[in-house]
């Protein structure tokens, strides 16, 4: 969470483990019909803000976080950094960018680059909006993301490209 002091604000959390089973009611051919999954002790963030600007990084690995079908193992890792300036009470910019390998082992190629920039004006404690530019790559296979769907190329050798610039609001209520 965040401890505030004196106006600034610092921030440091670590997650617990999930570990745990995931069955998809069929035998698998090694005669199972689960497969042990666990992300371990591995997802730490930490941040630093006052009130001009925010700034902040994670890390994350896991072990057969998207492999439960097969008896096969993975690893998946990545980091993201982001800040936010404010010039005044209803001005800022912000940037993010993230970076991950989901599946080292299986498909030790497969590389996700993304990232956003924009600025942000806030009228009030209920609405802001943002003009944002994002941009995600996929470099050796595909990967699902949210924003963009499936992104990517089954080449090894190329690589799969979103952008979009757009506006993006907010109403707290």
């Amino acid at each position: 969470g965040y401890a505030e002091s004196g106006g600034n604000s610092a921030m440091r959390n670590t997650v617990s483990p999930l570990r745990g089973k995931v069955g998809v009611g069929e035998p698998s051919p090694t005669g199972s019909s689960s497969v042990e999954w666990s992300t371990g002790p591995r997802v730490s963030q930490l941040g630093y803000s006052t009130s001009f600007f925010k700034i902040g990084g994670q890390y994350f690995t896991a072990d057969n976080w998207n492999n439960t079908l097969t008896p096969a193992t993975d690893k998946a890792d990545g980091f993201s950094g982001w800040g936010q300036v404010n010039f005044n009470p209803e001005w800022s910019v912000f940037a993010r960018y993230d970076t991950a390998k989901p599946s080292k082992d299986l498909k030790p190629g497969l590389k996700e680059t993304y990232y956003n920039a924009g600025v942000q004006w806030t009228l009030n404690k209920a609405f802001a909006a943002s003009l944002v530019y994002k941009y995600d790559e996929v470099k050796g296979g595909t990967f699902t993301t949210g924003d963009a769907g499936a992104t990517g190329s089954v080449n090894a050798n190329s690589k799969g490209k979103f952008s979009e610039i757009g506006i993006y609001t907010v109403y707290n209520f």
